[in-house]
């Protein structure tokens, strides 16, 4: 796979860093012009570069290609990773509570007439008569004494 314009099974483009991109819509989607190509020139450790060697030929491309899949691999999870500071967890938490709370709790009688009102429809496969006593019985066992 040498060349600019070979496709990988990663779908990343191949290319020299001494050569420039010829760019044309049969390079695929990265040298198309949705995303230009910039040189990068690193220092890599022996032990990194061997790994990363290795990796690159145990999917069958270059290193070049290996590397640009790694780095958008890890730019994408870190974009879509975001942490969420504790207060707002808790924030987040208190408003959630305080919405269960708003709406209230009903008792199993209005559950049971809210089901015994309820349109009869077709169920849903895999909801077979068995699952439906099944939950009924459920239903029973949690009834609060009167």
């Amino acid at each position: 796979m040498s060349g600019v314009g070979n496709e990988s099974i990663k779908g990343i483009p191949e290319f020299k860093t001494s050569q420039k991109p010829k760019i044309s819509e049969d390079n695929g989607p990265f040298l198309g012009g949705l995303f230009p190509w910039k040189s990068l020139t690193m220092r890599l450790p022996d032990t990194l570069h061997n790994q990363l060697t290795v990796l690159a030929n145990r999917e069958g491309i270059s290193l070049n290609q290996y590397i640009v899949y790694a780095l958008t691999r890890q730019a994408t999870l870190a974009y879509l990773v975001e942490a969420v500071p504790e207060g707002a967890v808790a924030q987040q938490h208190a408003s959630f509570t305080a919405l269960l709370e708003s709406l209230g709790q009903a008792t199993f009688e209005e559950i049971e007439t809210m089901l015994a009102d309820r349109e009869d429809v077709e169920p849903e496969e895999g909801l077979t008569s068995e699952v439906t006593r099944r939950l009924r019985e459920r239903i029973a066992e949690r009834k609060l004494p009167a």
